[in-house]
């Protein structure tokens, strides 16, 4: 009897490994989505000016500081769980999950006119009400998300997030067209929500959601988000505290370039960050006992093709964001090409050692606020500075960069729990240092260093 091909048993193990299958939908999922999201960003640049994208980016920042402060650990609480399939524990959770969305929308209504107030922007108001709203929708989303994440589900994870997104984008591109203005991204994330919480309920029709209170599970995910609590927090002032201040600096126009420039410097990565939850995690989980050759072995693989996926397209973007911003868009945004080059630098470095939330796994939740301290005390400190330095290009260049403080904080973490892989980072580090060396080098060649 003749041996498989190589094809042959590829294609085997792939069906045989959920992990691996689960990695592929997860990829899947998130490029379309990004392909999604690029095609209508460059749309929607062309019908709305750069102000309507600074005041949506502020209603953001202000909804994700409101839901951040408020985290309390459910998805990494269900996912770890040893009763994730108990329905009276799914319950409890999701209607400690409806409490938060009242609460927040509460919480963003009560704040919209004082902040309109404050930034000098009266639709602000009515934008942040629209927010708040769609925030409690959100938290109606069927607790399934999570369970399914836990099984390794992601084909029926992609398949949801993708369709609910592109209705929203195609709603917002509508708008746009029609009204021109801001309400056209808040209104297309509002559909979003709606069509994103009959799609959860519709999938996770075999157990059907009803409030329940159990105070065993209140005090056990009490126990695992107290941390969680102080690190969204800290992480909202590092991932989204920026355009907050930036909002007292800049005019709106400014802050949509910043906006641009923020979201088209991450773009990369967050096509990648899936893969932290939906394999690494389960695979710690899986390992939650102690650090074994096999988890070693399993990181190595995992971590090289991540890295792999990110390092290339990251280091493109650091020499030749400009350039791409000065193809793709308009005069009017044109000012974020500089801006997409130190961000690109800044995501490059804060994926080097990043090897996934292996102390979530570990119930050592404390560690991600230490990890959100660090870089939010670097972020403020470096904004002072580059700010009375070099003014708000000074706090551009110290936002972008000050990410890059995870990279030593990552090989502590890696130490503790003796999954560092030294050999893997100097590779990618050398090799990225490389890169980008040989990628200016052909960009003075081809376009004059421009």
């Amino acid at each position: 009897m003749s041996q498989p091909s190589l094809l042959q048993r590829l294609l085997t193990k792939v069906k045989t490994s959920r992990m691996l299958v689960a990695g592929i939908w997860s990829l899947g999922g998130s490029l379309a989505g990004q392909v999604v999201r690029f095609g209508a960003n460059l749309l929607l640049t062309r019908l709305l000016a750069p102000e309507a994208f600074g005041t949506a980016a502020l209603v953001t920042s202000v909804v994700v500081g409101a839901e951040m402060v408020s985290d309390v650990g459910l998805a990494p609480a269900v996912i770890s769980s040893s009763r994730a399939d108990d329905p009276v524990f799914l319950r409890t959770a999701w209607t400690l999950k409806v409490v938060r969305g009242l609460v927040l929308t509460v919480i963003l209504v009560t704040i919209s006119y004082p902040l309109s107030l404050w930034f000098k922007e009266p639709m602000l108001n009515g934008l942040l009400i629209a927010s708040a709203i769609s925030a409690g929708i959100r938290g109606t989303n069927h607790i399934c998300e999570y369970t399914l994440w836990r099984r390794l589900e992601q084909r029926t994870l992609s398949i949801l997030w993708f369709s609910t997104a592109t209705c929203g984008t195609l709603t917002a591109i509508a708008l746009a067209y029609w009204l021109h203005s801001a309400w056209a991204l808040i209104l297309g994330n509002a559909v979003t929500e709606v069509v994103q919480v009959a799609c959860t309920h519709y999938v996770g029709r075999d157990l059907r959601m009803k409030l329940q209170w159990e105070k065993e599970t209140i005090r056990g995910l009490r126990a695992f988000g107290r941390w969680i609590f102080a690190s969204s927090l800290l992480s909202y002032f590092v991932g989204q505290g920026d355009r907050v201040l930036l909002g007292s600096l800049l005019s709106m126009d400014q802050l949509g370039r910043y906006s641009l420039a923020s979201n088209l410097g991450g773009l990369i990565p967050s096509f990648v960050s899936p893969l932290y939850g939906s394999i690494l995690l389960p695979l710690f989980a899986q390992h939650s006992e102690g650090t074994t050759p096999e988890l070693l072995k399993k990181l190595t693989r995992s971590r090289s093709v991540i890295l792999l996926m990110l390092l290339p397209p990251l280091c493109v973007m650091a020499a030749f964001g400009d350039v791409i911003v000065s193809l793709l868009w308009d005069a009017r945004y044109h000012e974020a090409g500089w801006m997409v080059q130190v961000f690109s630098v800044g995501q490059l470095l804060a994926v080097l050692g990043n090897i996934g939330p292996i102390y979530l796994a570990r119930n050592e939740t404390w560690i991600s606020m230490v990890l959100e301290a660090s870089k939010a005390i670097v972020l403020f400190g470096g904004v002072m500075i580059g700010y009375h330095l070099r003014g708000v290009p000074g706090v551009i260049v110290a936002v972008a960069l000050s990410v890059g403080v995870a990279y030593p904080l990552w090989i502590w973490i890696s130490r503790r729990y003796g999954v560092w892989l030294a050999r893997l980072d100097a590779m990618a580090l050398a090799g990225s240092g490389t890169l980008i060396a040989l990628l200016f080098l052909l960009k003075h060649t081809l376009f004059g260093g421009s």
